[in-house]
């Protein structure tokens, strides 16, 4: 079944919908558009807002040359002038805008002071490691007891031993046998060149191997042993000794603070400045007292208090007196009879002015 093209679709003879928004949008300008006409004006349209794109921040364009001004391209770039230390102070000072004089110069003196500091400040940051190694060492030296001489020794033995020289190793080898064999004593073992039956105290151990009582290694085992026992007997008795010793030091040492505070009291009954000559004996006495047994403590504090010197006393001020005035005349304040009377007039003032410059120069006055 073919279909047929020719057939014309039915039309509706219905209205079509009317936007009523629409019509009264258009009847609105029609209207405005008519009544501009009317009055000789052009009609107002609204134009849209159109939107404009957004545009990139650009960097900003080199300055270009004035008109007329031909760049040299051989010229040289201008460069900053450099401000002197004290010009820089100036600006910075200005920048920060001190409010007076005195704190803008007070700010430039402190910073000329620290880059007058800033050369011990780097000497300073210079050799803080290399001391700082060095205390490291010298703490370990002190704390096993190595003597100076000891290490200067054994350096100058490792330095040997790292050379090429001969006659050097040769003497260092034999510095180390000695050694050795200093070692073994120190241990009570035999070998290189050191003979534990031979040391004092092992002769009846020599003479059993000699009877054939004991061999050689027997009495080298029984002579170690003796020296062990021997080398911790020791080490107990030194230990004994030293907190025998320490203990009379504190001892002595209360005994020596107890009698100074005894003294600082009878002194401070009787000397109204005895704080002050503390203030003044105290930092002296701290650096002394420790290198003097502490029986002569008291001693030298006597002497020391006797020999300070502190400034003199200021004199206490005397109050003011107050003058009186329109004050009364009372008997108390009249010349005793028989006494000079009182010189009221210029006359009086005069002869008895005159009167006391003859008696001065010796010679009788005459009226």
């Amino acid at each position: 079944m073919t279909e047929d093209k020719n057939v014309e679709t039915p039309v509706s003879d219905a209205p079509a919908p009317v936007d009523e928004s629409a019509r009264m949008a258009e009847v609105f300008d029609k209207g405005t558009e008519a009544a501009a006409h009317e009055d000789g004006l052009p009609a107002v349209v609204e134009a849209e807002e159109e939107e404009v794109p957004a545009v990139a921040d650009e960097p900003a364009a080199e300055e270009e040359p004035a008109p007329g001004v031909v760049p040299d391209p051989e010229a040289e770039p201008e460069v900053p002038a450099v401000l002197t230390d004290e010009e820089q102070d100036a600006a910075d000072a200005k920048e920060l805008g001190f409010k007076n004089q005195r704190a803008s110069n007070e700010f430039k003196a402190m910073r000329k002071e620290l880059r007058d500091l800033r050369p011990l400040r780097e000497a300073v940051e210079k050799y803080e490691k290399p001391a700082e190694h060095w205390n490291t060492l010298e703490g370990f030296l002190k704390e096993k007891e190595i003597t100076p001489d000891q290490f200067r020794s054994a350096v100058l033995m490792v330095a040997s031993i790292n050379s090429q020289d001969l006659p050097a190793l040769r003497q260092t080898r034999d510095s180390l046998m000695a050694e050795v064999a200093n070692l073994n004593a120190r241990l009570g073992e035999s070998g290189h060149g050191y003979d534990p039956l031979a040391a004092q105290g092992n002769h009846d151990l020599a003479q059993a191997v000699e009877n054939g009582e004991i061999t050689p290694e027997r009495a080298a085992e029984l002579a170690r042993a003796r020296h062990e026992a021997n080398h911790y007997r020791g080490i107990q008795e030194r230990q004994v000794q030293q907190t025998q010793q320490t203990q009379a030091q504190q001892q002595a040492e209360a005994v020596a603070r107890s009698e100074l505070d005894t003294i600082g009291e009878e002194y401070r009954a009787m000397d109204a400045r005895f704080d002050e000559k503390i203030a003044v004996l105290t930092p002296i006495l701290r650096s002394v007292l420790p290198d003097l047994p502490p029986a002569k403590w008291a001693a030298k504090f006597k002497e020391a208090y006797r020999n300070v010197a502190l400034p003199a006393a200021a004199a206490p001020v005397a109050p003011a007196r107050t003058p009186l005035r329109n004050q009364p005349l009372r008997a108390s304040a009249l010349p005793p009879a028989g006494a000079a009377s009182v010189v009221s007039s210029p006359d009086d003032i005069m002869a008895e002015a005159l009167k006391a410059a003859a008696a001065m120069d010796g010679v009788p006055y005459r009226a």
